[in-house]
């Protein structure tokens, strides 16, 4: 989003309002988040994306107020006009998701084209990023005398950590610091404790783990950002002559070999597009196959009836080359 760039927004404090008209009616919502905390200013966003159309930023002057309105976020709420509804959300979620989204696409892009420069291979430079960027999450190391000392804390005896944390069990196996310390020599079994199992970041980032998430992210990048689901066929009828909305079978059959072709394009969401693109009397046709049978089933049905035929000259010479029984030669002209 530019306009939070732009206008140095606060985001942790802000709100996003959706719904917006411009009208005297979006006073209401911009009072009602009022009573929450003092708004510092009222944004109008101005972008091109679908989802930040009609909306406005709403940032207060602290987070207290967000931390109020939280826990019932996102939320709608109605105005005096029973036809305009606000959206109310927290501005953090949605900037983070669409930041990261964007930011994500260009390193991927920048990525591609240093491996393309260099000829060196995608996969390789994306292994050596996720290298650099593992060495950077590992945790700091720790002077080795500090672990011993740790060590020797959490081997202390019953006697003495009891007298440093001192605890007391109730009816209800509550555990309170406020109460007095235990008496020494007194018989309490310790309440069971849950282990966490710490793995280190070593264990987590193998190479076979990395190899998995390589192959993952260079099979996700190469897709196509828009896929073949807007995509459509031209309509198809078989009706002569051809009408001007519609193709000629030899043109819609060439569209779905393209398709048939695309490796992203499994081949029941191909069927799907030929009956969708299929009209009265071709619709007709095919109507028995159902939507369990092949591409290739749908095409062979639809070569034998719209599918390019001899012309008079090569249906005589199969005529004269054609035998009456077994014995018996061509026909002679």
């Amino acid at each position: 989003m530019d306009t939070v760039t732009r206008e140095n927004v606060k985001v942790p404090n802000s709100l996003l309002v959706s719904g917006v008209t411009g009208c005297e009616v979006d006073n209401q919502v911009i009072e009602y988040l009022g009573q929450y905390g003092k708004v510092e200013r009222v944004i109008k966003v101005t972008s091109r994306e679908a989802k930040f159309q009609n909306t406005t930023i709403v940032e207060y002057s602290s987070g207290e107020a967000i931390e109020h309105l939280k826990d019932n976020l996102p939320v709608d709420r109605p105005s005096s006009s029973p036809d305009i509804v606000h959206h109310i959300e927290l501005l953090s979620e949605l900037y983070t998701a669409d930041r990261g989204s964007t930011l994500t696409q260009v390193y991927l892009s920048e990525l591609k084209g240093i491996a393309q420069l260099s000829g060196a291979d995608f996969e390789k430079v994306l292994l050596d990023e996720l290298a650099r960027i593992q060495e950077s999450t590992k945790p700091e190391t720790t002077d080795p005398e500090i672990s011993e000392i740790n060590q020797g804390t959490q081997h202390a005896s019953p006697i003495h950590t009891a007298a440093v944390n001192p605890i007391n069990i109730g009816d209800n196996h509550s555990t309170e610091r406020s109460t007095p310390p235990l008496e020494v020599g007194a018989s309490v079994s310790s309440p069971p404790r849950n282990l966490t199992q710490y793995l280190p970041s070593e264990h987590l980032s193998t190479p076979e783990i990395q190899k998995v998430v390589v192959e993952h992210v260079i099979k996700n990048s190469d897709l196509p950002l828009h896929y073949h689901g807007n995509a459509r066929l031209r309509p198809f009828s078989g009706r002569i002559p051809c009408p001007s909305a519609e193709s000629d079978y030899d043109t819609w059959r060439s569209n779905v070999e393209f398709f048939l072709a695309d490796p992203a394009m499994s081949a029941t969401h191909a069927t799907r597009k030929m009956v969708e693109s299929l009209f009265p009397p071709a619709a007709t046709i095919v109507k028995h196959l159902g939507p369990n049978a092949s591409p290739q089933e749908y095409l062979a049905l639809l070569d034998s009836a719209y599918g390019i035929i001899d012309d008079g000259d090569e249906l005589f010479a199969k005529f004269l080359n054609t035998n009456g029984y077994d014995k018996q030669t061509g026909c002679d002209e």
